[in-house]
């Protein structure tokens, strides 16, 4: 579900195109969530111009005009840029995680595998963000792939950083994250901060046991269906 309130818009899984198909609801939350973050980013993007103008000409710049006032650009830039992702349901309790919820996620916003390596998932950032990005921290296992469990240190973070900007507490893990905590969690994706994060990412692995809690959500095939 996405709603906008006030120019912010508020994502969640309360209902989405797994209300059918997941049994286990907090699995069914999450991927729900996973799902509509991923088609409010997709809804904000620009439409690409139909073709090329030559601001010389005055009859360019009226088509250049024309089109940018069309519906589709319009409503693009119409669109909320500020954002609340809450992809774990209910009241959150940080100290008893809903990992199904949180995995479910994970699983999503990788693109519903549970793995990808190290190397593609590199390629991916930093055609998004630019060459001096690096998913090399998330692989804590160091087995040159990033499992759902590992990604899901990622969003952790966000979490975190989406209450305090500046320190990683578990006591800040609302289930939500915002556009603070989105930006100041890409300074752990920063290749120069590969120690750094790496030692925080397992820090935070091994705290909420998601070594245990992946084996646990793939053991239901229902978890991962397409």
């Amino acid at each position: 579900m996405v709603s906008s309130y006030y120019s912010i818009a508020k994502i969640n899984g309360n209902s989405g195109i797994y209300d059918n198909k997941i049994q286990n609801p907090s699995v069914r939350y999450g991927r729900n969530a996973a799902d509509n973050y991923q088609k409010y980013l997709e809804g904000g993007q620009i439409p690409p111009l139909s073709r090329e103008y030559d601001f010389t000409k005055l009859e360019d710049i009226d088509d250049f005009t024309q089109e940018l006032s069309s519906p589709e650009h319009e409503r693009a830039l119409r669109y909320p840029t500020d954002f609340s992702y809450k992809y774990l349901p209910g009241n959150v309790n940080p100290y008893n995680l809903d990992t199904k919820a949180l995995l479910g996620s994970a699983f999503e916003e990788m693109g519903k595998t549970t793995k990808i390596p190290v190397k593609d998932f590199t390629q991916q950032l930093q055609s998004a963000l630019g060459p001096n990005v690096s998913a090399e921290a998330l692989d804590i296992n160091k087995d040159s792939n990033i499992d759902i469990g590992e990604y899901a240190t990622s969003t952790l973070v966000a979490d975190m950083l989406s209450s305090d900007n500046t320190k990683l507490k578990k006591e800040n893990i609302t289930g939500t994250i915002n556009n603070q905590g989105e930006n100041s969690s890409l300074a752990y994706i920063n290749s120069k901060n590969k120690a750094v994060a790496s030692a925080e990412f397992k820090a935070i692995y091994d705290d909420f046991k998601l070594d245990e809690a992946t084996k646990d959500f793939l053991s239901d095939p229902n978890n991962t269906v397409i």
